[in-house]
């Protein structure tokens, strides 16, 4: 029987019990979160033996190493895109549709991808996020700053086979052939009916003669 009033000692908690606990508390909590930054910080990278690229999870160097090895074993079956990430086979997919959800605020220019739409922008807005590490380059999308790496990489890995030109992308080299070897002139005045084959040549003849 316990009297009215009374609290057994086994519960009863001083204000200086409360305190050293909380203290220890504290002090837990903060080594179990250093034990965890610790373990975060030390945790290995997988590195690329063929370049300087390092990942934290395995899955990412095995994807990286399909830049190296040119696997490509994502392929469409509406044409022969391949990839080597089945995100970029989505995203490619979308081409085939004439669906363009994404309308520019600026023009009547229209996407089938947000990622379009934000690269669209950027030509209204002047934003170039992408910063080369080599020289003051600044790019509108990581792609074409890729691109420009390769530059002063020296990775010119595409060549022509009627000269010696190389040069450091497929698209360059498709450029190169149709406006050096076939003569292609791609730009007309619409008011002369003048072709050019470079689209410098075409501006600067409508600034200077129109």
């Amino acid at each position: 029987m316990k009297l009215s009033g009374c609290r057994s000692k086994s519960t009863e908690t001083t204000q200086e019990e409360i305190s050293v606990a909380g203290h220890l508390s504290s002090d837990v909590s903060q080594e179990i979160g250093s034990e965890k930054e610790n373990a975060s910080f030390c945790k290995p990278f997988f590195k690329c033996p063929l370049c300087g690229y390092t990942g934290k999870h395995e899955c990412w160097l095995k994807r990286h190493m399909r830049i190296h090895s040119g696997e490509k074993p994502f392929k469409c079956d509406l044409c022969s895109y391949a990839t080597t990430q089945l995100g970029f086979l989505n995203r490619h997919k979308k081409n085939h549709s004439n669906n363009k959800p994404y309308e520019c605020c600026h023009c009547n220019y229209r996407a089938k991808q947000l990622s379009d739409l934000t690269y669209h922008i950027r030509i209204h807005t002047g934003e170039r996020p992408y910063t080369c590490s080599f020289c003051d380059y600044t790019s509108r999308t990581s792609g074409l700053m890729r691109k420009h790496t390769k530059i002063h990489l020296n990775d010119r890995n595409f060549a022509c086979d009627m000269c010696d030109f190389r040069t450091v992308t497929g698209y360059l080299l498709k450029y190169h052939y149709r406006k050096v070897h076939m003569d292609e002139k791609s730009f007309k005045c619409d008011l002369c009916s003048k072709m050019f084959k470079y689209k410098l040549s075409f501006n600067r003849h409508m600034k200077k003669q129109h």
